[in-house]
């Protein structure tokens, strides 16, 4: 099954210098797609740098991942998940012992989600808050401005930090996947609506206006202006699409 995947990134208003979210987006093989969003903790320290390496380590896990005996055997998508989880937790261990970085310069959420694109599956893991569609279902990830952040876990043991995360979610017959920060429910509008959750669903499903890379920033922007909104905080988004349900 052929998809295509679509990004936008949006700096909100109150973050005038640096845009704090991030994204990531790889083909893994012939067979998988690999999709994050990341929100650096505006708590922290350079938050943007946080958000950015993590989409770094993100990109040479998966450039790494693919050489090992294992990825090629009957690996299965929760076993790929945890496998990629795990190698992108120990190299950002690896990274704040090399650079000498502070708890502070690591927080960020991250959204990740690996789909097989053979058999409609995708593994999605949530580490703080963020927004996720799958087909027509909005998820909505809410820590209430806590977020367990992978920052606050570096002194652990990679298998010890896995013991307590919740299980990943897993989906199937997925024709359109979404991953979004939570800046998508922080937009100010001129007349707001009864339910940004709503408001937010309906963008997230609404056809893309091409199969052009640029469509779904397209689509963004055509939606803020129809709806008179300014986002207050920075968006990340990317979309997974079947190619058969685009315009």
């Amino acid at each position: 099954m052929a998809y295509q995947t679509f990004t936008a990134l949006r700096r909100g208003y109150t973050h005038p210098l640096f845009c704090e979210d991030f994204l990531f987006t790889h083909q893994l093989g012939d067979r998988f797609q690999v999709m994050a969003v990341m929100d650096g903790s505006s708590m922290g320290e350079t938050s943007f740098f946080a958000s950015t390496l993590v989409a770094k380590l993100l990109r040479r896990v998966c450039t790494q991942i693919v050489y090992l005996p294992v990825f090629n055997g009957p690996l299965s998508l929760p076993e790929l998940g945890e496998l990629l989880i795990k190698q992108l937790f120990d190299e950002l261990k690896q990274a704040r012992n090399t650079l000498f970085l502070s708890q502070e310069e690591t927080l960020t959420t991250l959204l990740l989600a690996i789909t097989d694109q053979t058999l409609q599956q995708s593994w999605v893991m949530a580490v703080g808050d963020g927004v996720l569609l799958v087909n027509d279902h909005l998820q909505v990830f809410n820590q209430d401005n806590q977020p367990d952040y992978l920052g606050y876990h570096l002194h652990c043991s990679t298998e010890e930090w896995w013991r307590t995360q919740p299980p990943p979610s897993v989906f199937s017959q997925v024709n359109r996947l979404v991953l979004a920060t939570d800046g998508l429910l922080a937009i100010d509008f001129v007349a707001p609506p009864e339910n940004i959750q709503t408001w937010a669903q309906r963008l997230l499903t609404a056809p893309l206006p091409s199969a052009k890379p640029h469509a779904l920033d397209q689509l963004l922007s055509g939606w803020l202006k129809s709806h008179e909104g300014t986002p207050q905080d920075d968006i990340a988004i990317v979309c997974l699409q079947q190619s058969s349900f685009i315009s």
